[in-house]
Formats: C-alpha cells, sequence, structure tokens
C-alpha cells in the first residue's frame, strides 16, 4: 500500500487502526469541516461587497452604452446618470434572470456568488469595449 492510498483510506474512514487513532482521524475530519476559513459575518459582508460592486459595475456599463448609442439616435432621449442606470439594469436584470433547476450542492454558496461577480465584471468590460469600437463609427 502506498503512502497516498493509505491517508486516502484514512481519510476516507474505511481504514482505522484503533479507537484512539479513529478518534483523532474523526476529529480532525469534524474541524476540517466546519474550519472553512470564513466567518458568517465576514461572508455576508463579503457577499453584500460583491452585490454592491456588481450593481454599481452594471449601472456604469447600462450608462456608457446608453450615452454612446440610445442617445445619439433618438433625439429626445436624456442621458442616464449613474443612479437611473442602476435603476434600469436592476429592472432588466429581474426580467432577465435566468433560474437553475438544480444547485450543486458540493459548491458553496460564496463561490457562486463570486463566479457570477467575477463573469458579470468580464461580460461587462466586453460590452464596455465593443461598445467603444462600435461608437466609434457613429
Amino acid at each position: 500500500m502506498t503512502k497516498y492510498t493509505y491517508f486516502r483510506e484514512v481519510y476516507s474512514g474505511r481504514v482505522f487502526f484503533d479507537k484512539r487513532t479513529e478518534k483523532r482521524i474523526l476529529a480532525m475530519r469534524a474541524r476540517a469541516r466546519n474550519s472553512t476559513g470564513l466567518s458568517l459575518l465576514s461572508m455576508a459582508l463579503a457577499f453584500i461587497g460583491i452585490v454592491t460592486l456588481g450593481t454599481v459595475w452594471g449601472g456604469f456599463v447600462i450608462m456608457q452604452l446608453w450615452g454612446w448609442f440610445i442617445v445619439p439616435t433618438f433625439e429626445n432621449a436624456p442621458s442616464l446618470n449613474l443612479v437611473e442606470a442602476i435603476g434600469l439594469d436592476l429592472v432588466v436584470t429581474m426580467l432577465t434572470l435566468k433560474r437553475t433547476a438544480a444547485s450543486n450542492e458540493d459548491e458553496p454558496f460564496i463561490d457562486g456568488v463570486i463566479v457570477s461577480f467575477f463573469y458579470g465584471l468580464i461580460m461587462g468590460a466586453i460590452l464596455l469595449f465593443i461598445g467603444f469600437a462600435v461608437s466609434a463609427f457613429m
């Protein structure tokens, strides 16, 4: 039995040599399971911060695209300030939100939030880049 196989089997709970070792390993597994590295308060604050930054970023992207395309195209269209653009972004997001039927149980909630934030960040940057390039030809 290799060293890797031994540790894998011990960690999975299949091999125990005595009760003392078994208790130690079970205690280590419980500590590893309970210690996520972040407290509940810090995860809540991170979630609020990520959602806030994502919302402001989305509003900024909408504001820029609106100013580049809607205002020059339609004579009486008003320009949007950041707060109005955030509101418009929230309405559009609410109307087009895709809900998944099943969530991945193995993935922690905060990981999904972080992935969504970076997806929005990257998509916003791509939209701004394409919008800027297209607005140069207007």
